[in-house]
């Protein structure tokens, strides 16, 4: 959903904004709108992102095998399967680099739990009379 609005620009910032328009061969109205949304966006999305999500979604389903062999240790996971271990992470991360150069790996040590909780203490301040 849209909303249309009217914006007054100083003349300098007008002609700035037509500039860019005509560079772009696009219109000053689109201009601003991807301006503007790209300075309110909430949060930038690697646009990868899915497939690291699919990593670490079949890192969880191969936890428990992993705990089994691999505890401890740091393993590789490409397209949902174990494509490496290390005891150093180190040395995994740069094969992973050179095996898979710009590819999503999701590199993870093997705890006892697939999932690490961490809580965070807030400070509490209180004001003494």
């Amino acid at each position: 959903m849209a909303k249309e609005i009217t914006v007054s620009l100083p003349e300098n910032t007008y002609h700035q904004v037509e500039l860019v328009a005509q560079a772009r061969d696009s219109s000053i109205s689109d201009v601003l709108v991807s301006t503007i949304t790209d300075i309110f966006a909430p949060f930038p999305v690697h646009p990868k992102r899915a497939e690291m999500k699919r990593e670490v979604a079949a890192y969880r389903n191969l936890h428990p095998e992993l705990v089994k062999q691999y505890l401890g240790q740091y393993v590789a996971i490409y397209r949902g399967e174990l494509v490496d271990h290390d005891a150093d992470p180190v040395a995994l991360h740069y094969r992973v680099v050179a095996d898979y150069p710009g590819e999503i790996v999701l590199s993870r040590k093997v705890e006892p739990k697939a999932e690490t909780v961490l809580h965070m203490r807030s400070p509490r301040l209180e004001f003494l009379p």
